[in-house]
């Protein structure tokens, strides 16, 4: 289910530009691959939407049979996630916090739902802060319960824990969390001592640009796993990885989560 062309028109018809997906071999920086918005004259974000790649592996997981029904987000930034989400899910319910503690995220959380509303989309984006304000808004938008949930607030090992920890009582079989840029801002450790404390499964999805992570428990469907290992959660990407770079000292892949 190719959502990309519809996802970016939704910007398009607000005024806005994406660029998305620039190859790090071509443009000289690993930054190109996620997702900037820009209006007339520049870049008008420092937050980062998800990456190209990272929008197919979701149409990957969730363009077949696997269909949770109530999708759960922390952090939204301008959209481009929880917009994506929304589209790939249109039978679902969709709610996302949103700290909105800077002039543009403020904005966005308004702009957000009125796009959604104007696609028809079931996604209400909130003002709030995980962990505090997750209960609230499980129960409010979500009727208690998470199916799927993707976590994408601040990238800090005790910031994830918590977050986790907020949304790991609502999680109803077979649930999952994705959790972005867990590579790429050095978390895999906080990932391995969430799977040590609360018995979930791990994947790490070595082929997407922002080292992605999966929590699932033992009933998660095959079709899922399969989506996973065709973004490197298998036991050939870290190998291939070492192949084909010098692994900086500080920098683990974790492949031991598979």
């Amino acid at each position: 289910m190719a959502i990309l062309p519809r996802l970016v028109a939704l910007y398009e018809r607000e005024g806005f530009s994406i660029s998305s997906g620039l190859d790090a071999s071509l443009s000289g920086t690993r930054h190109s691959e996620f997702t900037f918005l820009f209006d007339d004259t520049d870049s008008l974000t420092g937050a980062l939407g998800i990456a190209l790649k990272e929008v197919y592996f979701l149409e990957c997981l969730l363009g077949g049979a696997y269909r949770p029904k109530r999708v759960f987000g922390v952090g939204s930034s301008f959209g481009w996630s929880s917009l994506a989400m929304a589209l790939l899910l249109p039978d679902s319910k969709h709610a996302v916090l949103e700290l909105g503690d800077e002039a543009f995220t403020n904005e966005w959380i308004g702009r957000v739902n009125t796009m959604a509303t104007r696609e028809g989309l079931p996604l209400t984006v909130v003002q709030g802060a995980s962990p505090v304000d997750t209960a609230a808004t499980v129960w409010d938008h979500l009727d208690g319960g998470v199916d799927l949930a993707f976590i994408d607030g601040p990238h800090n090992p005790d910031q994830v824990k918590a977050d986790v920890a907020a949304v790991l009582p609502f999680l109803t079989p077979p649930g999952a969390i994705l959790l972005h840029d867990v590579i790429a801002f050095n978390l895999v450790a906080a990932v391995r001592e969430i799977i040590a404390e609360t018995g979930l499964m791990g994947r790490m999805l070595h082929a997407t640009p922002s080292g992605l992570a999966v929590l699932h428990g033992p009933d998660w469907p095959e079709e899922a796993r399969l989506a996973c290992r065709c973004f490197g959660a298998n036991r050939w990407a870290p190998v291939m990885l070492d192949h084909f770079r010098d692994q900086p000292a500080d920098f683990t892949l974790g492949s031991e989560l598979l």
